[in-house]
């Protein structure tokens, strides 16, 4: 709100209501002023109607695309039954699981395809409706500065010390002297754990790790407590039984089973190192000691540490650390190469160099997020009509 639509709003107020007749309600509002902010909220919304609407068409045409293939699938599969039924194709198992085989590697590539084409789809959604998110905060943003300055001339106002670093905890003190409602539950409130959100997106393109530690707990805060935003971990590899990792040269290595094997079945034997890590049925073991494994002479004398409940592994610089999960003080992979860590049944691997803790915002976030922008200007216009009251009986 500008100075122009503050006086205007003023003017409005002044005017007493004649009487109350159908005709003087007709004047009284043919000088209501028109604001900003209502024009450009009702173009924000009609445009997240497109935006919604667009991208309900994009992932129905996926879905529609990955049903077709596998409908596809299922006819070749009914045909090579009745053939087997019929005499023409042996119904021994290796006979039809090659069948089988052929046939899907026949339609591999188009329902990988459909499957990439819908991750794609849910992708460019966040993409999308982050777009949206941030242009409407810096809108309700780029409201603030006008409307202080207007107010500034006006008595017991603040002055506004610094145009160029003017933003909401400025505006606040602005807000409190017309009674704008501030505390806890508000329109305000929301917006002002918007802020941190806006930020992690545009600074950090949505990635928690690159956040500061306060930030981030902050922000994962207000994030459990929106089922409409949620956290995608990105890079997490979940281990499995003899699935090991490995510290060779201060660079932390995963291996699959099947990897161990071929290194086994080429040089004979397996050389473990003090420090390296290896999933066992239930239980993460850390060797203690460097231990030899040989093809042709197994043996069991490995001393391993048994990873304990409430305990992580932490890889870093070249070093194993064992140590009690924090909840309070999770680990920062900017100073960490690898941890390895339980949660519920799964056995996690997380790497600092490829693992991103990345904020989706799903849908209905944006409609909830203009809903509360929409609620902030209402409180702003009562709060500012009533001030505007106060204005013209002093």
């Amino acid at each position: 709100m500008n100075l122009e639509e503050l006086n205007s709003l003023i003017s409005y107020v002044k005017r007493k209501q004649p009487n109350g007749t159908p005709i003087a309600r007709f004047i009284q509002e043919s000088y209501k002023p028109d604001f900003e902010h209502e024009r450009k909220l009702a173009l924000f919304e009609g445009y997240l109607q497109t935006l919604e609407g667009y991208l309900e068409q994009e992932a129905q045409q996926a879905k529609d695309k990955i049903r077709q293939t596998e409908a596809k699938i299922d006819e070749e599969f009914e045909k090579l039954n009745q053939k087997v039924k019929a005499g023409l194709i042996s119904s021994e198992p290796n006979v039809v699981d090659r069948h089988q085989e052929e046939i899907l590697d026949q339609w591999r590539y188009e329902l990988q395809y459909a499957d990439y084409w819908s991750d794609t789809v849910d992708e460019f959604a966040d993409t999308l409706r982050k777009s949206f998110f941030i242009n409407l905060y810096g809108f309700w943003e780029s409201q603030l500065f006008p409307l202080c300055k207007a107010l500034e001339p006006y008595e017991n106002m603040p002055k506004v010390e610094n145009a160029l670093d003017f933003g909401p905890a400025q505006a606040k003190e602005f807000l409190g002297k017309i009674n704008v409602p501030l505390g806890g539950g508000t329109a305000w409130c929301t917006i002002n754990n918007y802020r941190l959100l806006r930020n992690c997106l545009v600074h950090n393109n949505g990635d928690l790790e690159r956040c500061g530690k306060k930030d981030r707990k902050n922000i994962e805060s207000f994030l459990s407590k929106r089922p409409l935003l949620s956290i995608d971990k990105k890079g997490d590899i979940f281990l499995n039984t003899a699935d090991v990792v490995l510290v060779r040269k201060e660079k932390v290595t995963f291996y699959r089973i099947q990897e161990l094997r071929n290194m086994l079945s080429e040089s004979g034997e397996i050389c473990f190192k003090k420090g390296e890590v290896i999933c066992l049925p239930e239980s993460i073991g850390v060797f203690q000691e460097d231990f030899t494994f040989q093809k042709d002479n197994p043996n069991d004398s490995a001393t391993l540490r048994t990873l304990e409940e409430k305990e992580q592994i932490i890889f870093r610089k070249g070093k194993t650390i064992i140590c009690r999960i924090d909840e309070d003080d999770p680990v920062n992979l900017q100073e960490a190469d690898a941890v390895i860590f339980q949660e519920g049944s799964n056995v996690i691997f997380r790497q600092g160099s490829i693992f991103r803790s990345m904020v989706v915002i799903n849908k209905g976030f944006c409609e909830e997020s203009l809903e509360t922008f929409t609620q902030f200007f209402e409180d702003l216009q009562n709060a500012l009509t009533q001030w505007a009251l106060s204005q013209t009986e002093s």
